[in-house]
């Protein structure tokens, strides 16, 4: 297996996401728990085989990666964590390209195109204030797909609580049962799905899949015993000047 991983790179989608307080600005806490349990319960909502490597914190901050076998995934994937996090914000860099893996004291250390491209598009998300940067996947498709992912973040960024909760309840049930566990009325939940934009929601989820559903290869599962590269490793300036680009 570490043969196959070493001398076979495949091309994947790569995240580096950032926690913020919801009006956008850097958390001036410490890194919630809850951040945690919101990765390894997306984990769990994703279909198998979706991802390469588990979701990854970093050690520090309020920080973490994901790579994605199924990009078409990635919707799925960012929406379980920031419904679990409302009202903190997730600010997103989205890289797609080539990954490497060698191994070292019997870890497999990742590394490769994709993960610098999300990392300098993660950048590029906190220079200019933005929710979410893509870079790597070409033009038009780098704008299509960071516009879509930030108008998603926005529409989040207006939810109460409440429509948060309804939000997540409704991935798993219907409205009645919804109601029934929260012991409201059916039509309590309708208005805050409405008032939640709930079905614009999952059609731009499923239309920003479907652009992502045509990149990616097939590669295998890597394993737990995983290392992400860091998020303040230096990106090379190709990348880092293709990430600069003016919109």
């Amino acid at each position: 297996m570490a043969l196959d991983l070493l001398h076979s790179p495949c091309w994947h989608v790569a995240v580096a996401a950032e926690l913020v307080d919801s009006a956008g600005r850097p958390l001036r806490r410490d890194r919630p728990r809850s951040l945690e349990t919101a990765l390894r319960e997306a984990e769990a909502s994703l279909p198998p085989g979706a991802l390469a490597a588990p979701l990854q914190l970093e050690k520090r901050g309020p920080h973490w990666q994901g790579l994605l076998r199924r990009p078409a995934a990635l919707p799925r994937l960012l929406a379980g964590v920031a419904e679990r996090m409302h009202p903190d914000r997730t600010w997103i860099g989205v890289g797609f390209g080539t990954v490497e893996a060698r191994v070292e004291h019997g870890r497999i250390r990742l590394g490769g195109l994709a993960f610098d491209h999300a990392r300098a598009a993660l950048w590029r998300a906190r220079k200019e204030k933005r929710p979410a940067v893509a870079a790597g996947f070409g033009s038009p498709e780098d704008d299509s797909i960071a516009a879509l992912l930030e108008l998603l973040e926005q529409i989040r960024g207006q939810w109460t609580p409440k429509q948060a909760r309804s939000v997540r309840l409704a991935r798993q049930f219907s409205g009645k049962e919804i109601a029934t566990r929260l012991g409201i009325r059916p039509s309590v939940v309708s208005e805050s799905l409405k008032a939640a934009s709930y079905r614009s929601v999952r059609r731009a989820e499923d239309a920003l899949a479907a652009l992502l559903d045509h990149f990616g290869t097939d590669g295998p599962w890597r394993g737990e015993a995983v290392d992400y590269p860091s998020l303040v490793a230096p990106v090379p300036d190709p990348v880092l000047r293709g990430s600069q680009r003016k919109d």
